[in-house]
């Protein structure tokens, strides 16, 4: 798949999406949300082209480029939000070839809590995060795996037109790995034909999203993004650089 076949995709998702929900869209706002308020409850969705630079080991490391549609729902008394990542991509890895396609899903909810108006500190929300495997392993799409992460994000807007969200998130997923299982001693559920084995995988990351917004311009906002994992298991650390610029429809 090329990148304006990947544009167009997206772009053809975000219009399906505004002409199946404009009235209830508008029964929420009566306005387009404001990118610079980081306590906007709202339908909406977000229109994000970015690359993300991965730093790792042999093959783990490269970049992938792509968009990102997600639609935003309020739940509740306008204090809990629910959300849908899909990810159109480019996959380039050192010493693979270049992959294309839709990447992994991702399904988030926050439950808001507000802090004071013109403080720094404007709200934080528990949340979660769930991955669907979507997308594709082997061509360096997605992970394989379902993952679930727990995570606290904080709100925080120290000038008018920067909002910084820190995020720190509990991953859990499981994985599939090849062991002897010739000594019978080994507490795992495998396959005894193939010697699969399912394994738990948890790791620490903390991710924080600097977004700057702008006025008067098809472009509201811009936004980096470092992002750092430690695995539990092996100790092993990636940390990912994701750059982007977007929109709220």
């Amino acid at each position: 798949m090329t990148n304006p076949q990947i544009i167009s995709r997206a772009t053809t998702f975000v219009l399906l999406w505004l002409i199946a929900g404009p009235v209830a869209a508008q029964d929420n706002t009566d306005k387009a949300p404001d990118p610079s308020d980081p306590t906007a409850i709202a339908r909406y969705v977000t229109f994000t082209p970015f690359v993300r630079e991965l730093s790792g080991e042999g093959q783990n490391e490269g970049e992938v480029r792509g968009i990102e549609v997600e639609p935003w729902f309020p739940l509740g008394q306008n204090n809990q939000l629910l959300s849908f990542t899909l990810t159109l991509q480019e996959a380039r890895f050192h010493g693979r070839s270049t992959e294309s396609g839709i990447g992994d899903t991702r399904i988030r909810y926050f439950y808001l809590f507000s802090g004071k108006p013109n403080s720094v500190l404007r709200a934080w929300a528990p949340s979660i995060d769930v991955f669907a495997p979507t997308g594709d392993e082997d061509k360096g799409l997605g992970a394989g795996e379902w993952i679930v992460a727990p995570n606290i994000v904080l709100a925080l807007k120290p000038h008018p037109k920067l909002d910084i969200y820190p995020f720190f998130r509990y991953i859990w997923s499981q994985d599939t790995v090849q062991v002897d299982n010739g000594s019978g001693d080994i507490n795992l559920p495998c396959d005894e034909d193939t010697g699969s084995c399912r394994v738990d995988v948890s790791a620490l990351n903390i991710e924080a999203t600097f977004n700057w917004s702008f006025e008067n311009l098809p472009v509201q906002y811009a936004y980096l993004a470092p992002n750092w994992t430690r695995n539990f298991d092996d100790d092993g650390e990636s940390l990912q650089w994701k750059l982007g610029l977007g929109s709220m429809i």
